[in-house]
């Protein structure tokens, strides 16, 4: 009998496991073998977040780089332990896009990218396209594009063109320089100085290539311009300044015959009429081979180039404001026109050098970069406040350096928007008031401005004494302006727009203080206000002017054109200062100390214990006869009776029980609103205690402290007495009595007695 041949054949390995009957199964088996905990497994299900992700470009090094980031937290052992459930780089996104928001600063998506086939475009036109782009997106990278065949795969043919549009959102406020480079034609718009809203959005900063011109029998790009020169040389001057914008360099130049054939534009005025030329045979103008050979008046000259051949043209912007969006627009295309038979013509570029290059300098003096996608943003890109994240929020609501407006932080009326300051540590308030108009004064400098801006150009190349935060008062400057930021000897932004283009005298102001500024004139104790009114001035406020006494404080009558001063002074009509009196004003016991619920008197001369009559320096109304009197130096329920007009005298219903000082503050208030004194703080906060150079010490009439509740906090206590022993506690000795001292390392009771 013939012996049987088995032959075995276990799992393949190529086969990854689909020559299984079950190969969820066998995989388990596999994994499973890889855990040697008990109660624990390793099935498929667990490879479930790393499904679908593909090691394209990545090494075994960087993924090593990942290895034991997990987030992980510290127990009360000291031990580190794994977050249940983990917290995933997508939580880890998440939160930081909760934190963040849209990004608005360097995080921006490109421009928006529209492409146009040949058939679309008319180079007549202002828009230069006329059809619907045929695609759309948001590639940009680093602004340097090189076309070898379409410029996008969906195009018609090598031809076409691409217009880019959105904002520019700089992160330094400073003057910018855009470089376009490109072989072909273009154009490039920036947002209008001033421009708020509406139309008149862009003003076109370039326009080149976008007129065809016979040269020797060929057809080129350009245009022709009347221009002179005065002499031989290399410049030559534009009839029409504003023609610039369709001058580049790198295009040729023809015209008069004393301009050397084959010259080229090296350089064109911005803000001019100027373009220099470089004659053929040297690298840069030469005044010794000059591209002009002699004068010349009012000729036509045309500046031409081929696509292919490269042109480029630069721009500065005026001074943009940091985190500020600003429209931009850059358009390429290659030139299709109508001939003078009004049949459409257009090159072939298929084999012509392609590129558009597009820098910046972001800065005055720094070098040219790359203009990365990140700092451009798309059209439709989310600049709303919904799109806002926490700490942009946070930023937006913060005391930045240079303090608060005059109103200050939160809303005076509504309680909804009150904002809570508390400190943990002492406040340091270091405000001393000025006393002169030379105190207050930071600056003055001729400034330029432009209107609709919030630019202040200085001629004199000087900032010194500006800081951030001062007030700004000059013409079509809006009141209420200051300074924002300041580049160094250059210029200033202040946060208004500016009102009037023209240079005049700007004064800076300390914003220390500051309350406000009108103009007016003083007579003896009397200042009359011109033009402004007395709104925001309050009581214990000074004011300032050319020539003031020292500390001049007001005090206001319920005048909207007057406040009463002291010192007595007399002064013409002039700009007046007015700046707090103090380090810190307290507003928030207007609504409890309203005039019709609580008065302040203060005392004229020292009064002893035991008086019925005080005189006051101003006598209260009418209707505060009978208000109670309150303060450690008045019995419980004392009322007040207004004496005989003009004596500024008051009486009181119970004699005082304490001395009081000149110029004490006292409160009265109805008997049922209760206590107000809050709303006169005491000059003397000494009683019930008498004032010694070592401290505070009961009074004679007052031997015992009593306290009704509430407790006492002191560093340090100590007791002296006479006529008493004190002995150290012995046993035996027993107390019914003890004062409790609540520390910080806890209660301790000190025994006593009667």
């Amino acid at each position: 009998m013939a012996r049987k041949i088995f032959k075995r054949v276990g799992v393949r390995r190529e086969r990854n496991l689909s020559d299984l009957s079950d190969t969820k199964e066998g995989l388990n088996n596999l994994l499973d073998t890889l855990i040697d905990e008990a109660g624990n497994t390793f099935i498929s299900e667990d490879l479930d977040p790393i499904r679908n992700i593909y090691a394209e470009g990545l090494t075994s090094g960087q993924y090593q780089k990942v290895a034991g980031s997990r987030t992980q937290y510290t127990k009360s052992n000291g031990s580190n332990a794994d977050f249940k459930p983990p917290i995933t780089y997508q939580n880890r996104l998440d939160k930081f896009k909760v934190f963040s928001g849209t990004p608005r600063l360097a995080g921006g998506n490109g421009l928006t990218a529209r492409y146009y086939n040949n058939d679309d475009i008319d180079i007549s036109q202002v828009g230069i396209f006329t059809g619907t782009p045929f695609q759309q997106d948001n590639f940009w990278e680093a602004g340097n594009f090189a076309w070898t065949g379409k410029i996008t795969p969906m195009s018609d043919n090598s031809n076409g063109g691409i217009e880019w549009e959105g904002y520019y959102i700089p992160t330094i406020t400073s003057k910018a320089t855009f470089h376009y480079d490109t072989t072909a034609s273009f154009t490039f718009d920036f947002q209008t100085e001033g421009y708020t809203s509406g139309i008149n959005t862009y003003t076109e900063h370039m326009r080149v290539g976008t007129v065809p011109v016979s040269v020797g029998g060929n057809v080129s790009f350009g245009g022709t311009f009347t221009t002179s020169a005065s002499a031989a040389g290399n410049n030559i001057i534009l009839a029409t300044a504003s023609k610039r914008v369709n001058v580049a360099v790198g295009q040729t130049v023809t015209g008069p015959g004393n301009i050397v054939s084959g010259s080229t534009v090296y350089s064109v005025s911005q803000d001019g009429n100027t373009v220099t030329l470089k004659h053929p045979d040297v690298v840069e103008p030469d005044a010794g081979t000059p591209a002009v050979t002699g004068s010349y008046s009012n000729t036509n000259t045309t500046f031409y180039s081929d696509t292919g051949v490269t042109t480029k043209k630069e721009y500065t912007t005026y001074v943009l404001e940091e985190y500020k969006r600003y429209a931009i627009r850059f358009r390429y295309f290659v030139p299709r026109w109508r001939s003078s038979a009004s049949t459409w013509q257009e090159i072939d570029s298929d084999s012509q050098e392609r590129k558009a290059d597009i820098n910046i300098q972001k800065n005055i003096g720094g070098t040219v970069t790359e203009l990365r996608y990140n700092h451009l943003f798309s059209r439709d890109y989310d600049f709303s406040d919904d799109a806002k994240g926490d700490f942009p929020i946070f930023v937006d609501n913060s005391v930045l350096f240079g303090g608060t407006t005059t109103s200050g932080i939160g809303n005076a009326t509504n309680s909804a928007e009150y904002v809570k300051v508390k400190s943990t540590k002492k406040i340091d308030i270091k405000y001393i008031p000025p006393t002169s108009l030379s105190a207050i004064t930071k600056a003055s400098h001729n400034g330029a401005t432009v209107s609709g801006t919030p630019v202040i150009i200085f001629p004199n190349k000087s900032t010194t004494g500006i800081e951030i935060g001062s007030y700004v008062f000059g013409t079509g400057i809006p009141y209420g302006s200051r300074v924002k930021s300041i580049v160094i000897n250059e210029y200033v932004l202040i946060d208004n727009n500016t009102t009037s283009t023209a240079t005049n005298t700007m004064t800076f102001i300390d914003h220390r203080g500051f309350v406000k500024r009108v103009t007016g004139s003083t007579s003896g104790t009397t200042l009359t206000i011109s033009n402004g009114n007395t709104t925001g001035l309050k009581s214990g406020m000074i004011m300032i002017c050319n020539g003031s006494t020292k500390y001049t404080g007001i005090t206001t009558t319920g005048s909207t054109t007057q406040v009463t001063m002291s010192e007595s002074q007399g002064h013409g009509t002039r700009a007046l200062y007015f700046y707090e009196g103090k380090g810190l004003r307290n507003d928030s016991l207007l609504q409890f100390c309203q005039p019709q619920i609580a008065r302040c008197l203060s005392l004229v001369g020292n009064v002893a214990a035991g008086s019925n009559v005080l005189t006051v320096s101003s006598i209260p109304p009418e209707a505060s006869n009978g208000w109670e009197i309150r303060g450690f130096q008045f019995d419980s329920g004392t009322t007040i009776t207004l004496n005989s007009p003009g004596t500024n005298q008051i009486t009181l219903s119970k004699a005082t029980i304490n001395d009081l000082l000149n110029g004490e503050s006292m409160s009265i208030a109805p008997a049922a609103n209760g206590d107000r004194t809050l709303c006169c703080p005491p000059v003397d906060t000494s009683p019930p205690f008498t004032p010694t150079e070592e401290g505070l010490e009961t009074s004679t009439n007052f031997p015992n402290l009593k306290i009704n509740g509430g407790n006492v906090r002191f560093d340090e206590i100590n007791v002296t007495s006479t006529g008493i022993n004190v002995v150290n506690y012995t046993d035996g000795d027993t107390s019914n009595r003890y004062i409790p001292i609540n520390t910080p390392s806890g209660d301790f009771k000190l025994l006593a007695t009667t």
